[in-house]
């Protein structure tokens, strides 16, 4: 399943964590002042916040084939709202090149780590880590044709992260690859214009109300990122360590004029890196659901790309700041629920024998996306979604649950339903 879990004794878990010659010497030092301003040029605070990105863009067609003169805008998905970093059009090759800088926002870790028997602690010896907060970036890129006296688009988005830490500071160069296709309205068409969410009352084309441009609107909500359910005789702790990153699912759609209707919505995702890390020391059990939530922070916005009048474009998504993870939910008491007692019929599982414990990574190394934890939106505009969560690379978090004693021969079954186990139900199972 290509995931880590670690089984170690109960009995050995859990110890205390947290516990000429002027002429040379002339050179020498013009050459010693350079070298001292190239140092500091590099390592000035100014610097040293600062990622220079050379960023290549390559716009093809459904056929693989490069697309001429296209037009391409490149947004960071701000903690303040969407900033334009660049804006152009392809070249005969099917590429636009666009240098800009993006910021390089540093967090402190204190790694923690796991000893033999498997025990969380933090190494004294170890010195704090400098890590970066992830930039997500949203690419728009369109071409416009007439096609029998009438204006056709093929239009195509990319939404991705990139981490500051795994880029040469302080210029990196970065290739990007973007397919263009036709929009296709919908078979049936929105006639009520009270049915289009935000509706203006003083943009129209023939009978079709245009939803209002441009629009952002921001939203705090308590987001779930682990849902676990115990049983009698099973417990569980967890921790998210600082630094940790998750993504979060994006979604956006588009408003087609010609059919004044939407397109289905469409994924990506945005990295949350938390600032703060949270977890739960004391295991709880019982025969609930725990559903841990993190507050973050969330845009809905209205976008019209310019050089064409065919489509609207409409995204939600969560950004990063600079509190993620300082406010969380009541592990022990908010969105807590009782459950039967009866496993999923899920594929992905692990088994754990009676006095022994199963360490499973939250975060780390693999990278997995899944929709069962997650968060349900509701704007004022009148626009609602649903969003996913899933497990970015990062710094190593744990959920780990311990299996008591129970009838002989018992074992305790962990499903999961997509091998992230960010959602887990775990029951005893007979031999």
């Amino acid at each position: 399943m290509g995931e880590k879990h670690t089984l170690i004794p109960a009995s050995n878990f859990f110890k205390k964590a947290l516990t000429s010659m002027g002429f040379l010497l002339l050179g020498l030092l013009l050459l010693s002042s350079m070298l001292n301003l190239i140092t500091y040029a590099t390592t000035a605070p100014g610097i040293k916040n600062i990622q220079y990105l050379d960023l290549t863009i390559s716009v093809i067609d459904h056929y693989g084939a490069p697309v001429e003169n296209a037009y391409v805008v490149v947004f960071e998905l701000a903690e303040n709202g969407p900033i334009k970093l660049s804006e152009g059009f392809t070249d005969f090759t099917g590429k636009y090149k666009a240098s800009f800088k993006i910021p390089r926002k540093t967090i402190y870790l204190t790694m923690w780590k796991v000893d033999e028997a498997g025990n969380l602690y933090i190494d004294s010896h170890s010195q704090a880590i400098e890590a970066y907060a992830p930039v997500n970036l949203w690419i728009i890129t369109h071409k416009t044709s007439e096609e029998s006296g009438k204006q056709t688009l093929e239009i195509g988005t990319l939404t991705f992260s990139i981490d500051p830490s795994e880029m040469k500071h302080p210029v990196d160069k970065l290739e990007k690859t973007i397919t263009i296709s036709k929009i296709e309205p919908q078979k049936q068409k929105t006639e009520d214009s009270k049915d289009i969410v935000g509706a203006s009352k003083t943009t129209t084309t023939t009978s079709c109300q245009i939803p209002t441009y441009p629009y952002q609107e921001e939203k705090w909500e308590y987001t779930s990122v682990l849902k676990f359910a115990t049983w009698d005789n099973i417990s569980a702790i967890f921790t998210f360590l600082p630094g940790s990153n998750i993504f979060v699912e994006s979604k956006e759609r588009y408003f087609l004029i010609s059919s004044c209707s939407y397109t289905s919505w469409n994924s990506g995702y945005t990295t949350i890196k938390l600032d703060y890390g949270f977890g739960i020391s004391e295991p709880v059990t019982g025969r609930y659901i725990y559903d841990q939530r993190v507050k973050l922070k969330y845009y809905f916005i209205r976008f019209w790309p310019p050089y064409q009048s065919s489509v609207l474009v409409e995204k939600v998504y969560a950004v990063d700041t600079n509190v993620d993870g300082a406010e969380i939910s009541d592990i022990k008491n908010d969105y807590k629920t009782s459950w039967s007692g009866l496993l999923p019929s899920w594929s992905y599982f692990i088994t754990l024998p009676q006095k022994y414990n199963r360490i499973i990574e939250i975060t780390g190394k693999s990278a997995s996306f899944t929709i069962s934890t997650g968060v349900s939106l509701s704007f004022y505009i009148g626009v609602s979604v649903s969003l996913g969560v899933g497990k970015a690379p990062s710094p190593v978090s744990y959920l780990i649950i311990t299996a008591d004693k129970w009838i002989d021969n018992y074992k305790v079954k962990i499903v999961s339903n997509d091998g992230t186990f960010l959602q887990t139900y775990s029951n005893w199972v007979p031999p």
